[in-house]
């Protein structure tokens, strides 16, 4: 026998503003239950999309809208032990606005932003992503110059190491330290 989720006990319940505040209270979002997350967003909208990266699915999903209520959702099913980024598009008067979902705190950022980030059932950080005390530390600034070959000025800045985590992490095809130019100055 299949165990009946959260959203379907909410909606056989002739769902009220009060039934939907109940819902939503206390609980993690998106809501796992098993292999199925029930992803939701309250306010209004004329739509709301979730926008996604998960692999063999369709990138995008519309929302319904639980009747008599401001509170969308949609429920897919995810695999245990994933990690799935995601945002909400909500539209409203046929302008679409792509936002972090307001109700879980899980980010991933990137040089774009940030998106909201799915956490299935089971899932666990991976070792290999957690800072080392004995690595060297983030972002240390070192010193450079060097001389430019046509006009013979020399330049200065400073460039940013990233080693936060342990040589473990390193593969044949990736350099354990990175380094970009945070700033530079003509000397």
């Amino acid at each position: 026998m299949t165990k009946r989720l959260a959203i379907d006990h909410l909606l056989a319940h002739n769902p009220t503003r009060e039934r939907v505040e109940a819902f939503l209270a206390g609980k993690r979002f998106p809501l796992v239950e098993g292999a199925s997350a029930t992803f939701v967003w309250r306010g209004e909208a004329e739509s709301v999309v979730l926008r996604h990266w998960i692999y063999a699915l369709e990138s995008s999903n519309e929302l319904t809208r639980v009747p008599g209520t401001d509170l969308w959702y949609i429920t897919l099913e995810v695999p245990p032990r994933s990690r799935v980024e995601y945002k909400l598009e909500i539209r409203n008067n046929g302008v679409g606005r792509w936002i972090e979902d307001p109700l879980n705190p899980n980010r991933a950022r990137d040089p774009f932003g940030a998106n909201s980030v799915l956490q299935g059932d089971g899932y666990a950080v991976p070792e290999w992503t957690r800072p080392d005390s004995t690595a060297r530390p983030c972002h240390a600034l070192e010193p450079f110059g060097s001389r430019a070959r046509r006009s013979g000025g020399a330049r200065r800045g400073q460039i940013t190491s990233r080693r936060a985590f342990a040589a473990r992490t390193c593969t044949r095809s990736s350099s354990c330290t990175t380094a970009a130019i945070t700033s530079s100055t003509r000397a």
